[in-house]
């Protein structure tokens, strides 16, 4: 079960933004993996799913500059 929720999220892994993804990729991502399989009348809102905080401080501290 991990590895294929790693094989999904890793799809959405931004290449210019090491370890995160863009809010695009990742809506796409969850209405294909969530909303679609489960018949859900809307997507859930990213900020319920998804937390990128941590990362993008650590982006900040490495000098690495990340995509918001």
């Amino acid at each position: 079960m991990i590895e294929s929720a790693a094989n999904i999220c890793i799809k959405a892994i931004d290449p210019q933004n090491p370890g995160g993804a863009t809010d695009d990729a990742m809506r796409k991502n969850i209405d294909l993996t969530i909303t679609q399989p489960l018949k859900l009348p809307a997507s859930p809102p990213l900020a319920q799913l998804v937390d990128f905080s941590l990362l993008r401080e650590v982006h900040k501290d490495l000098g690495i500059a990340g995509r918001k």
